[in-house]
């Protein structure tokens, strides 16, 4: 039961300093994708079925409060919490240099697969001006704050996964 609510308090935390401090470090006109972060890290700790519902929940709640299509970036975070988890069954789940890896490749993808689906469907043919000005500024962004980020999600689940393993020994005796 403890996991599910700090979850939730991790996502709208995530979620409020996505909308409400990243706007004040802007950076060549992107900001970091925080919540993405959140999904892709927790997706890689505890697998796909987690990266499948908190990428649910945090595309979900940037749909309601941004999005001109809800269930859109429901679907993309859900599916890229889902390749994360899935990838993180491939390698070691601990490792800095993988989540990185795991976080370029995600933001990357999203970007990309925002601009095919609500920008090249509508005839911007500007990709290259896309892509300099918008997709590699923000996975930068991202790969830079996500170190701070993965350090403190990676204390958190330690201490969630000491306290269930405390919870499951102290009635196991």
């Amino acid at each position: 039961m403890t996991r599910p609510v700090v979850y939730g308090a991790l996502l709208i935390l995530c979620f409020l300093l996505q909308t409400t401090l990243t706007p004040w470090l802007l950076i060549a006109g992107v900001f970091p994708n925080i919540l993405l972060v959140f999904v892709l890290t927790f997706a890689q700790f505890r697998g796909s079925a987690t990266g499948l519902v908190l990428g649910f929940f945090s595309g979900l709640l940037w749909d309601l409060m941004f999005g001109s299509i809800v269930g859109y970036y429901a679907l993309l975070y859900m599916l890229l919490g889902y390749l994360a988890g899935f990838a993180s069954r491939l390698f070691f789940e601990y490792d800095l240099k993988m989540a990185l890896l795991i976080f370029g490749a995600g933001d990357l993808l999203l970007g990309l697969t925002v601009y095919v689906t609500l920008f090249l469907m509508q005839g911007r043919f500007q990709f290259f001006a896309y892509l300099r000005g918008y997709i590699l500024p923000e996975t930068v962004y991202t790969l830079g704050v996500s170190v701070i980020f993965y350090s403190i999600f990676y204390l958190i689940n330690n201490r969630l996964c000491s306290l269930e393993r405390k919870k499951e020994g102290y009635f196991a005796g």
